[in-house]
């Protein structure tokens, strides 16, 4: 019973079908063509293949790729690699001299006022200097 069911599909996938274009004014035959299912799907399925390849090549062939995210050209790729190696060596660069500035501001103001405060007063200033002299530095 299951090979008449097997045969019945597999005739119905080979079964020939006539499609015919017809001129409406005349009611003549224009074109006709021979089709089976199998070559329609086999059709379709190749047309679907040959877009899909026409657009894979569309973005990889023209400026297109740059408008996709994550597609990104080696050589801006190499560009941002050195800017940001560069940026990493200024930010050490920058680091190294806070560093050195607050060392200097340390060396010049034992005391320890906060003199970038605008509220400190010169007589403040007077009286922690005075307590620094007065301990013996």
């Amino acid at each position: 019973m299951s090979d008449t069911s097997d045969n019945k599909r597999q005739n119905k996938l080979s079964d020939s079908y006539r499609v015919v274009v017809y001129d409406e004014d005349t009611l003549g035959e224009v074109r006709s063509a021979r089709v089976t299912r199998v070559g329609l799907l086999s059709a379709i399925l190749l047309s679907f293949v040959t877009i899909a390849l026409l657009t894979a090549l569309l973005i990889a062939f023209t400026p297109i790729k740059y408008l996709i995210p994550g597609y990104a050209d080696v050589t801006n790729n190499r560009a941002y690699m050195e800017l940001n190696a560069k940026l990493d060596k200024i930010e050490s660069e920058l680091d190294a001299q806070r560093v050195y500035t607050n060392g200097l501001k340390n060396m010049l103001n034992p005391t320890q006022v906060k003199l970038d405060n605008e509220a400190t007063s010169g007589q403040e200033i007077r009286n922690n200097s005075m307590k620094g002299q007065n301990q013996g530095i």
